[in-house]
């Protein structure tokens, strides 16, 4: 399944299509790559911006600020307005704005570059600013998140302004939700609650709303000191989330009181002016003909839900066709080709792309996904040869999640049981990933086979907090059982099936 931290919007977007502009753009920074066919001087400004906002909040947060493999960088496309956006998310986009998925192969957010209707306020740095908290915070600490504290901490940090002398003001007044904050009226026990079963659609509007309330009168207010920092404590120490705010907190009816006393007042907001702040540079560069052609195929095939994969491989192969001396579009073809199930055809072009390339990785990772696709339990000789292909991306890149997801899974695959290096690898790609769902899932299952339960539950807790999951959260479920002494034996099943409907789910995700 795939994993979206998602903003539930509530306000039924309309965008005007941007000018056409002929050139395709890529803006990086060592945290971030952002892409789109925009004006130069506007992907510029949005880039720069960024890279102000991510050592804002890292420096509010402690966040730790460490090179990562520049294929663990989250990559942002710019599209032209919510129409794009809606369509790369896929079926039951609704009215989101802006989405962000993370898996092994990649973490991306989409958004709108001009978003039109609703608050002034509701702008596309709106959205990023949101989704982006949520890939900083996860990517770079550990530990339980429980929903409010997820969805609070985003648009804590995500209303944030950068001034034109270099400075970032965080924790700005939350204008877009303010209609819910000021006006509805929403106990902070519901909000402690929500963990182990979707909430209301009332209640997921409040996990922002009044989430943000209580985060910013916890962590900015000057009343309850340390508070929060007690809850997140007993929270990841295995406290249920209602208990330990009972704990951290007293008497919660009285939390209430004071919250709407709070909202009431003028709120502070975390000033951090530009001497404070280390952004990463940021460089500029204009994609070669053979990429901008395409970009609208990468697009789709990194980013989007995939529902179209016959259209974008026949859109992939006329690419190649014109540039067949491009191992980046040989490359784009080979990925579309494998996730139509077209795998000699995958094959064919990543042997062309290598052939441009010796080192082009995800032609490399396509011929082993290949393989391991192709191989059953007792063709070792394959199995052998995708580890080595496996091993041979480990070197182009010894930071990249996936080459250390797909060696773990190839023993899987072949009825073997993993070894100690490929379940490590496995493990550190949950820390290079820790938002992508299936890797922890994997890890969950991995844990429970070896009786390591305290593992398995940390490795569930972050999906068993997800807000946007099905009323009955899978993963909620076998941590309850966790929790409640189930036996060996129903914990291995129940964990079986779910990484069973995860392999199903990530079939469109590749």
């Amino acid at each position: 399944m795939r994993f979206v931290f998602k903003l539930l919007l509530s306000i039924s977007l309309a965008a005007g299509p941007l000018p056409l502009n002929a050139e395709w753009l890529e803006a990086s920074s060592k945290h971030f790559v952002v892409t789109g066919d925009v004006p130069r001087a506007e992907i510029k400004q949005f880039a720069e911006e960024l890279a102000r906002f991510d050592s804002a909040v890292r420096k509010a947060t402690g966040a730790s600020d460490i090179e990562v493999s520049p294929r663990n960088r989250v990559r942002i496309f710019l599209v032209r307005g919510d129409g794009a956006v809606q369509a790369l998310y896929g079926p039951n986009a609704g009215s989101v704005g802006g989405f962000y998925r993370a898996s092994a192969r990649a973490s991306v957010a989409v958004v709108p570059l001009q978003v039109i209707g609703g608050p002034k306020e509701f702008d596309a740095r709106y959205v990023l600013y949101h989704e982006y908290v949520h890939h900083l915070i996860l990517g770079t600490t550990s530990g339980i998140y429980p929903a409010w504290v997820n969805e609070g901490l985003a648009e804590l940090f995500g209303n944030a302004r950068v001034n034109p002398d270099g400075g970032v003001d965080l924790a700005w007044a939350n204008n877009v939700r303010a209609r819910e904050v000021l006006y509805t009226n929403y106990p902070v026990r519901k909000l402690l609650e929500v963990s182990r079963q979707k909430p209301s659609e009332r209640g997921v509007f409040q996990l922002y709303a009044r989430g943000w309330l209580l985060a910013h009168y916890l962590i900015l207010g000057d009343k309850r000191e340390g508070q929060f920092d007690t809850y997140m404590r007993l929270v990841n120490q295995g406290v249920p989330s209602l208990k330990a705010g009972e704990q951290a907190f007293g008497d919660l009816n009285r939390l209430d009181d004071e919250l709407d006393r709070y909202r009431a007042g003028k709120f502070r907001y975390l000033p951090l002016s530009a001497a404070m702040l280390t952004p990463a540079p940021v460089t500029l560069r204009a994609l070669d003909p053979a990429e901008a052609a395409a970009m609208p195929v990468y697009t789709r095939l990194i980013a989007g839900s995939r529902r179209n994969r016959a259209e974008i491989v026949g859109d992939a192969a006329k690419v190649a066709a014109r540039f067949p001396d491009s191992a980046f579009v040989q490359a784009t073809y080979a990925g579309a080709a494998l996730a139509a199930g077209q795998r000699e055809a995958a094959v064919a072009a990543a042997d062309r792309a290598l052939a441009l390339d010796k080192d082009q990785l995800d032609a490399v990772l396509v011929k082993a996904e290949a393989l391991l696709a192709d191989a059953t339990g007792n063709e070792k000789a394959k199995f052998a040869a995708a580890r080595a292909l496996i091993d041979r991306a480990s070197v182009i890149d010894s930071g990249y999640a996936l080459p250390m997801v797909l060696r773990f899974d190839s023993y899987r695959a072949a009825g073997e049981t993993p070894t100690p290096a490929a379940v490590a690898g496995l493990r550190r790609a949950t820390k290079l990933v820790p938002q992508g769902r299936e890797i922890l899932l994997k890890l969950a299952e991995e844990m429970i086979r070896e009786g390591n339960l305290p593992e398995a539950r940390r490795a569930l807790a972050p999906l068993a907090f997800d807000p946007h999951a099905g009323a009955d959260n899978p993963a909620a479920v076998l941590l309850a059982m966790i929790d409640d002494g189930a036996d060996a034996t129903a914990l291995r099943e129940r964990a079986a099936q779910l990484s069973d409907d995860a392999k199903k789910d990530d079939k469109l995700s590749r």
